[in-house]
C-alpha cells in the first residue's frame, strides 16, 4: 500500500512553485543539473532544499 502524500509546506519547494504559472523560470532553474528526486512528488532538482523528500540520484 502506498503512503499518503504529505502536503508541501515550503514556498521554496518545486511542487509549491508549480502552482504558480508565472514561476516557470524558477522551476527550470531549480531543476537544472538535477542530482536529487523527490520521493513524494517525483520532481527533480539540483538542490535538495528545493524538494519535500529528496533522495540522491547517485544512490
Amino acid at each position: 500500500m502506498q503512503e499518503p502524500k504529505k502536503d508541501c509546506c515550503s514556498k521554496k519547494h518545486i511542487c509549491d512553485m508549480m502552482a504558480d504559472k508565472d514561476a516557470l523560470e524558477a522551476v527550470k532553474a531549480a531543476a537544472r543539473d538535477a542530482r536529487f528526486i523527490c520521493k513524494a512528488c517525483g520532481r527533480a532538482a539540483g538542490d535538495p532544499a528545493a524538494l519535500c523528500e529528496p533522495v540522491s540520484l547517485d544512490a
